[in-house]
């Protein structure tokens, strides 16, 4: 539910990134690794109704 609503691990990290204008380019790769991380996570949720097994244990 938490994914749904854009209050996971993922937005939580990327408001905070967003945030802070100092990180600027540095930020960039790290950006896109959550972004990536974030589709498969929601990816594997639609398919099996859970989160990812390595998240739950």
């Amino acid at each position: 539910m938490v994914v749904l609503n854009d209050l996971d691990r993922y937005h939580l990290v990327a408001d905070g990134r967003d945030r802070v204008p100092k990180l600027g380019y540095l930020a960039a790769h790290a950006k896109e690794a959550g972004y990536k991380n974030k589709i498969d996570y929601q990816t594997y949720m639609a398919g099996y109704g859970d989160g990812l097994p390595d998240i739950i244990d």
